[in-house]
């Protein structure tokens, strides 16, 4: 492996990490902060929930781009996607019957949409070498959404209709309309594969588009009166769960791409390591699962925890971060002993 594709998943797992710290911070106000004391919790909520979500599912799709092959060298087969969504999938289900045991036991979730993600979007890897295989997947995501927005209000009469179908197939982040992030990831990595002196072209382009959603976001956000609503009135509500309106995809989009170039840039251009963001990157299934434990279950639901200031929140999260980040290595520590023993063996 060359030292570019060393430093390209260097900056993908440090992006990976920033995601997940935005999401500690978003599980955290959840679960643990009274919003007695403060007006902008909703704020916190809404802000780092769009920040982190939408992050980890176009994630998900970019490395199914830039892992195309196994250890080996082979390319993966669909049963290499089928095996690695499944399981995701089945982590899904597990965890939402322990944090949610009162929910239906199919209950979605945004893992169950990464896992689906990955068969869906298995049988396309081989042709995103072609451009207009690429185009295709963005137009049809483009497409899911645009079908989304104006079946809205028909899909809540369908809902209605079955409560259970609801709970499946439209709790946390659905599979329609969130799997076009997912297809976006796949298009970019795609494209992020032709090459190093490509990529600082491209990196270029994906700046100005985030300025450009950026902007429009501005100036349809004055114009509906939403700019400064950073809270779920806003957008889609259903099944009591957020669905983001298009001036919210604007927001989206144009934040999710200028983390994408900060990270890039950090990493890539200036050198820096930014090794805790790495590490949380790289175990960031693991940690996915150990925080919403350690926030749901034992904060919230044993210890009963209950923040009633800024300074409370921050040095919870704070404490909470560092016990992660001890908890990856140390299981790095362990994985790497065990290698040792089988080797010696």
């Amino acid at each position: 492996m060359g030292n570019h594709q060393r430093s390209r998943l260097a900056f993908i797992d440090a992006l990976r990490g920033l995601a997940f710290v935005f999401m500690v911070l978003n599980h955290t106000a959840i679960y643990l902060l009274d919003g007695s004391f403060s007006p902008y919790r909703q704020e916190l909520f809404y802000v780092t929930v769009t920040l982190a979500a939408p992050l980890f599912l176009f994630l998900s799709g970019f490395s199914i781009a830039i892992s195309g092959r196994d250890q080996s060298g082979m390319p993966k087969t669909f049963e290499d996607y089928l095996t690695k969504g499944l399981f995701v999938i089945a982590i899904g289900y597990a965890l939402t019957a322990v944090i949610a045991p009162d929910k239906p036991i199919f209950t979605g979730g945004i893992l169950q949409t990464i896992g689906l993600g990955m068969i869906f979007l298995a049988p396309f890897v081989r042709y995103m070498k072609h451009r207009a295989c690429r185009y295709a997947l963005l137009a049809l995501a483009v497409t899911l959404y645009v079908v989304f927005v104006y079946a809205h209000p028909t899909v809540i009469k369908w809902l209605q209709l079955s409560p259970l179908l609801m709970q499946m197939l439209f709790d946390g982040f659905p599979p329609w309309p969130w799997i076009g992030v997912i297809m976006f990831g796949l298009v970019l990595g795609s494209e992020w594969q032709m090459g190093p002196l490509r990529n600082r072209k491209l990196a270029a382009k994906i700046g100005a588009v985030a300025g450009v959603c950026l902007i429009s976001y501005i100036n349809l956000g004055y114009r509906t009166g939403t700019l400064t609503t950073f809270n779920f009135t806003r957008d889609f509500i259903i099944n009591y769960h957020w669905l983001p309106r298009p001036v919210t995809i604007l927001w989206i989009l144009g934040a999710l791409l200028v983390n994408f170039i900060a990270v890039y840039f950090l990493v890539e251009i200036m050198k820096w390591r930014l090794t805790w963001l790495r590490w949380f990157g790289r175990s960031a299934l693991l940690l996915y699962v150990a925080h919403l434990l350690l926030i749901s279950v034992i904060g919230k639901r044993i210890m009963e925890i209950s923040l009633d200031s800024w300074w409370q929140f921050a040095a919870v999260n704070l404490l909470l971060l560092a016990s992660l980040l001890l908890l990856v290595r140390a299981v790095a520590w362990w994985r790497g002993q065990t290698r040792r023993k089988i080797q010696i063996g």
